[in-house]
């Protein structure tokens, strides 16, 4: 596919050369990699070159922490509340960060690390798509009033399922409430779902993988996401969450079988907004009368025009949100997120919002979406950059 360099970039989103550099979807796929006993299989990318940044250090097996939510510029900011983490940072020798999918949101960027491709792959293109077929609008996360299941949705196999068809083992520790939700089915089928509720709880999951000998234990972590969402990750709150979470990821650390790879990363940032910088295209009767549907999120929506009203919604979108957006047609947008293998799944307009601004539609979000402290899903730094830490026990 043909490489994209959109002209006129908002200041703080992430460059042209970042998308082509160390991305989320190739850690475990290089990780894997090292690991001596799977040197026959072959991992997403290991073709291509795209693991050779890594150099991640031989192990026998592989546990990934995926905290939610956790970016790698709001991590630095408040690294004051995490000791073990601002340890590690200094004792890293490798590069510490890698950049999420486009869009930066969870269903999105899971589903890619899992899976060890970009979600122009896997047709995880959001928190919501809309079916070209039915023209409903579904969530990725529950896959309620989808058309399809979601092992059709997304056909390639995650790393669970290429690990066990080769004889090893791997496990995902979650929360019982995500049993066959339609993200797990996506990201995590093939492994063996352990429930744990609590952190502590989750901890000692993942310490008895580990010396059980499980390849790949997959440690997964949301409450540091969802105070960000409902407080602002500038919040007392999120800090003490982040506090919390990094006593237990240095307890994991300590107590993990001799020979672990730990990895600590993330599925995206987060940027704090207010009703300031909040545009709702009901407000905009020349160009909400073209508009049939909204999918994506507030900071990286996804609009459905009227037929051969798109390039009239774009233009004017680009006349109100100035530099505020970046506002592409949706052959533009298949081309940032590269190697979209079913481009009519994104609006035929889609607009990433810089700063901390976010593009609402009140026809069709609820009062609650609208207004939420913390949001993600642009190409701004603050979403974009996730630490990518690794820790050899």
């Amino acid at each position: 596919m043909t490489a994209f360099s959109p002209p006129a970039m908002p200041r703080d989103f992430v460059t042209h050369a970042d998308l082509q550099g160390r991305r989320v979807w190739q850690i475990l796929p290089a990780a894997l990699s090292a690991v001596p006993a799977l040197q026959g299989l072959s991992f997403p990318g290991a073709s291509t070159g795209e693991h050779d940044s890594w150099d991640f250090p031989q192990a026998q097996r592989v546990c990934v922490a995926l905290i939610d939510g956790m970016g790698w510029h709001m991590l630095n900011e408040r690294l004051a509340y995490a000791p073990f983490l601002r340890q590690e940072l200094r004792n890293q020798v490798r590069d510490l960060n890698a950049y999420t999918c486009v869009p930066s949101t969870t269903a999105s960027a899971i589903t890619s690390i899992t899976v060890g491709r970009g979600p122009g792959q896997t047709n995880m293109l959001g928190y919501q798509v809309r079916d070209p077929k039915t023209a409903e609008v579904f969530s990725l996360i529950s896959f309620e009033d989808a058309p399809c299941e979601p092992e059709i949705f997304q056909p390639h196999p995650t790393l669970f399922e290429t690990l066990v068809a080769a004889g090893f083992t791997s496990d995902v520790l979650g929360p019982k409430k995500f049993i066959g939700r339609g993200l797990t089915r996506t990201s995590l089928r093939g492994a063996r779902y352990v429930t744990s509720e609590t952190l502590d709880a989750r901890i000692a999951c993942a310490l008895d993988a580990s010396y059980k000998g499980t390849t790949l234990t997959y440690f997964y972590w949301a409450e540091l996401d969802h105070v960000g969402h409902s407080r602002g990750w500038k919040s007392e709150e999120w800090a003490h969450e982040l506090e919390v979470l990094s006593s237990g990821l240095e307890q994991l650390a300590k107590g993990l079988a001799p020979g672990t790879l730990l990895i600590v990363t993330a599925d995206h940032g987060m940027v704090d907004t207010d009703p300031s910088t909040r545009f709702d295209l009901a407000s905009k009767p020349e160009i909400a009368q073209s508009v049939e549907a909204v999918a994506g999120e507030p900071r990286a929506l996804q609009i459905f025009t009227r037929a051969g009203h798109g390039s009239q919604v774009k233009s004017l979108l680009k006349q109100w949100l100035g530099d505020l957006a970046l506002v592409l047609d949706r052959n533009e947008t298949a081309l940032l997120i590269g190697e979209v293998a079913r481009p009519e799944i994104l609006g035929d307009v889609c607009v990433f919002m810089s700063g901390n601004a976010v593009l609402v539609d009140s026809r069709f979000h609820s009062a609650k979406a609208m207004e939420l402290p913390g949001v993600h899903g642009s190409l701004t730094e603050a979403e974009m950059c996730v630490p990518a830490l690794s820790i050899l026990v």
